[in-house]
């Protein structure tokens, strides 16, 4: 990783910050379950630097390194009661590490602006370094690595795998009829029910996540690169998605 830029901060060991965060990381995430461990973390590391190749305008390596490294600490899927918040606690590791505020302040907005569910609320303001973090860990979430982290996830919650087989298309006629539905305002029936509390577990089934949001993904990446990456990562989900419906209909 490359030394800071900006008087004094030459002082600062960015490799060794690095080899810090990953520990720190791996310490926060140690009981998370493999759906959000160290390794997912090491991918979207790898997945940042390749945008961070790709993309063309000015971009702040380190902050994204960092903020890729960092950015499931506090993630509220497994925060207890009584934790301290994620940005509390990224910003005391990189105080600890000498990090210059304004490189901390943008880290932490990385962090508690990367998630899904914060985007949904629009009120995420974009910024390239965000980007890139967003759209590595989002391609984290589909393709191969993505079905594999999607049951490995709905396994830990006791989630069932599906209320019904996907139907022959994977479910995208059904999925693109209940969004123009949705924005018409007029109601329509899905193949995959909405999100309920099903008796196998806490939470919709895992394939109906697929629904909800990972085949959702490929649309909102925000790099050329992601994109790209996210449209061949999208397409081996539905090829996926068709096979199960007909190996759990019965079919040859």
């Amino acid at each position: 990783m490359d030394g800071a830029s900006g008087q004094g901060a030459a002082a600062v060991d960015y490799a060794a910050v690095e080899a810090a965060a990953f520990v720190f990381a791996e310490q926060e995430l140690g009981n998370n379950d493999a759906s959000h461990d160290i390794h997912h973390i090491r991918r979207v590391v790898a997945t940042a630097r390749t945008l961070i190749e790709k993309e063309s305008q000015p971009i702040d390596p380190i902050a994204t390194v960092l903020g890729a490294i960092l950015h499931d600490v506090g993630d509220r899927k497994y925060v207890k009661e009584g934790d301290a918040p994620a940005g509390e606690k990224v910003t005391a590791f990189l105080k600890s590490h000498n990090v210059e505020q304004e490189r901390i302040e943008k880290i932490v907005r990385i962090i508690e602006n990367v998630s899904y569910t914060k985007e949904l609320t629009g009120t995420v303001k974009m910024f390239p370094e965000l980007a890139i973090v967003q759209d590595s860990d989002r391609l984290d979430a589909i393709g191969a690595v993505g079905i594999a982290r999607a049951f490995t996830f709905g396994g830990a919650r006791n989630r069932s795998l599906y209320d019904a087989p996907p139907p022959p298309d994977g479910g995208l006629a059904d999925m693109a009829a209940a969004e123009a539905a949705a924005g018409s305002g007029t109601t329509t029936t899905r193949t995959q029910p909405q999100p309920t509390v099903q008796s196998s577990g806490v939470g919709p089934s895992t394939v109906q996540h697929f629904y909800d949001k990972l085949l959702k993904l490929k649309d909102i990446m925000k790099t050329p690169t992601g994109k790209a990456m996210a449209q061949q990562r999208h397409d081996f989900m539905v090829v996926f998605l068709v096979q199960l419906g007909q190996e759990g209909r019965g079919q040859l």
